[in-house]
């Protein structure tokens, strides 16, 4: 049996972690990565996943600094936020020039070619999501970081080992749900991205929050968040800045580009909800099983999910937006006996996540986003993004009724989750009932990282027990973690 072993990630992003090589046999969670790009290398850096290839230090420590100076550059273009709902209060600027946008790529893709996957041995990374559209650099970056990560070092084959797979998360679903429906113009995705803001507190395009209060007691608030976010958006600038540059490009090269990874190394490697089967404790407790997912639930959340899906899919299930064969499976577990047993509970994880990352039901779970994601904790789909734990718990009975981390027959699930740091806990490095928090506040703003409260923020991964495979398997071991195969080769 195992403990659970915190990995601390508090490295200032802009110096280049110490050398080191992966644990063998090992799974690595990380909490939200909130769209930063540098954040995330820094942190495949500091366990070993990746290293800086190089002569010497000096070389080594050239490269890193180059990454960081490209992405602050790429960030402090305010230009790249501008999207038609400017503040009229401050004047339109014209966007980076195509050239310049595909500078900053081939600069960024020439650190990639210098950076290097290690020999790790089955080492499996787990993203507890905010991948996407949060307040990163630019999604089309951190998208050719997902590449990088599922190509072996010297090939463009298939990376057997090193596997990773992302917790679907609030900020992600915000461009997966058009991604479902095709990316089909960027108008579209401006609409749904503007709704999602005003759904988030008042956030809009320009940068102003709680636009139509009077409240007095908001004002500084308003003007901190309209100075952080300065004419941009503050909460999905990765997401903004990706549109903008898709929308410079007349040849749609980078829109074709972004559909292909997403289809072939995000979706595939995309879950609503994963678990790994090993003895794991935190004093005193054993647990048995840890379930990944992106907020703050407890195993409750999984039956009444099951219960959402079939819900609709029995009225759609004869539309051609839907793969009956992938439907099937889902439509025969019984939501009453999901938490019985282990083997109920992980088969029913099973069919969710084969359902949702079916590319043939991709229309269906378009629509299925739009109607149950509404940011107001109403449907189970909507608790799994974006619940939050109550900051103070007297008088939350609700809540403390909702709590469950044992199976019927007794099994302790240990659930590791993110998104919750913002709510204000206290409990960022240790355990809330049957929980890991993970999330962090560290990186969440990209070009932060000097300051003192985002220096000294707790930022850590924990590391876990894989049971060791032969060079030969595919890591798709279903006693151990469930994780999805990596997607085919590139030739990008």
């Amino acid at each position: 049996m195992s403990t659970v072993i915190p990995i601390p990630l508090n490295i200032p992003l802009d110096q280049r972690p110490p050398e080191t090589s992966a644990t063998p046999n090992t799974t690595y969670t990380f909490g939200d990565m909130h769209g930063n790009v540098l954040f995330f290398i820094n942190n495949l850096l500091t366990i070993g996943v990746l290293t800086v290839i190089g002569k010497n230090k000096e070389e080594k420590d050239t490269t890193y600094k180059n990454l960081v100076v490209l992405l602050e550059e790429i960030t402090k273009d305010d230009r790249d936020l501008t999207l038609p709902e400017q503040d009229p209060d401050i004047p339109i600027q014209p966007r980076s020039t195509l050239a310049e946008i595909l500078d900053y790529i081939e600069r960024f893709e020439q650190i990639l070619r210098n950076l290097q996957l290690t020999n790790a041995t089955n080492v499996h990374i787990r993203l507890l999501g905010d991948i996407l559209a949060d307040r990163g650099h630019c999604d089309y970056l951190m998208l050719l970081v997902l590449v990088k990560l599922s190509l072996s070092t010297n090939t463009l084959s298939k990376n057997k080992n090193i596997t990773f797979e992302i917790i679907f998360s609030n900020h992600d679903e915000m461009l997966i749900r058009r991604f479902f429906r095709g990316l089909a113009t960027n108008d579209e995705l401006r609409a749904i991205l503007n709704a999602g803001l005003r759904a988030w507190g008042g956030f809009r395009p320009g940068g102003n929050v709680y636009p139509e209060t009077k409240d007095d007691s908001l004002a500084e608030d308003y003007e901190k968040k309209k100075k952080e976010a300065s004419y941009g958006l503050y909460l999905t600038a990765s997401l903004t800045r990706m549109l903008n540059w898709i929308d410079m490009d007349s040849t749609g090269s980078l829109r074709k580009n972004v559909i292909y990874m997403l289809k072939q190394y995000y979706m595939p490697n995309c879950k609503l909800i994963s678990y790994s089967i090993h003895a794991e404790s935190t004093t005193p407790v054993k647990y048995n099983i840890v379930l990944a997912m992106h907020a703050p639930c407890s195993l409750y959340i999984i039956p009444e999910l099951i219960t959402q899906f079939q819900d609709q899919l029995k009225i759609y299930l004869n539309h051609d937006s839907i793969n009956k064969l992938s439907a099937l499976p889902l439509l025969q577990i019984d939501s009453a006996k999901v938490l019985e047993n282990i083997a109920n509970l992980t088969q029913s994880i099973d069919a969710l996540n084969a359902f949702f990352t079916d590319p043939r039901n991709n229309r269906f779970m378009a629509v299925f986003l739009k109607n149950y994601v509404k940011t107001d904790l109403a449907t189970p789909l909507d608790q799994l993004l974006w619940s939050r734990i109550p900051t103070d718990l007297k008088g939350e009975e609700d809540f403390l009724n909702r709590e469950k981390f044992t199976l019927n027959d007794g099994t302790e699930v240990l659930i590791k989750h993110g998104h919750d740091i913002a709510s204000g806990h206290t409990y960022p490095v240790g355990l809330f009932g049957g929980r890991v928090n993970q999330d962090t506040s560290k990186a969440k703003s990209t070009n932060d990282y000097r300051k003192e409260e985002d220096h000294n923020a707790t930022a850590f991964a924990t590391q876990s027990p894989r049971a060791s495979q032969s060079a030969d398997d595919e890591l798709t071991n279903p006693t151990n973690d469930n994780n999805s195969k990596n997607s085919p080769s590139s030739t990008m």
